[in-house]
């Protein structure tokens, strides 16, 4: 996207625009190179990253785009909690690419929001309250169930 911008700035032909030009490729140009990053579980991690240690896996030559398309599934299992069921069903899985380990995370998330809702359906006192809980655990149920189907 960067290196189509640059391109029509350069053919616009203003001369004013040279830098700008010049700084866009460059940086379009360096998010296609690849640098030194890790890869855990299938996922790219920056050395300059701080992220869960003891991931090594997949990716052999990624590059910037890659690496933050790959981690951001992984930050946000961690934002919800679930990111060592998360990467537990992916490699039960035995996700190979980035749709399959997503999937994989969305299982594990269902399968958090159903215990976490039918925790509240057992100690809620206010029926319609725990009608509602119940109701929420048995729809995460089948999500997750039906992520697991083969």
């Amino acid at each position: 996207m960067l290196g189509h911008k640059a391109a029509r700035l350069r053919r616009s032909g203003a001369a004013a625009e040279g830098p700008r030009v010049a700084a866009l490729e460059k940086r379009a140009q360096a998010a296609t190179e690849a640098e030194s990053i890790e890869v855990g579980c299938g996922e790219a991690i920056r050395e300059s990253d701080t992220f869960p240690s003891g991931l090594r896996d997949t990716l052999a030559n990624p590059t910037l785009v890659a690496a933050d398309a790959s981690e951001l599934p992984s930050r946000l299992a961690v934002g919800a909690g679930v990111l060592e069921m998360a990467l537990d069903v992916a490699m039960t899985f035995g996700a190979e690419n980035s749709i399959e380990k997503m999937l994989a995370h969305q299982v594990a998330l269902s399968h958090k929001m159903a215990m976490h809702f039918g925790k509240l359906a057992l100690v809620q006192e206010d029926v319609v309250l725990a009608s509602k809980a119940h109701k929420l655990s048995s729809t995460s149920m089948r999500s997750s169930s039906k992520g697991c189907r083969p």
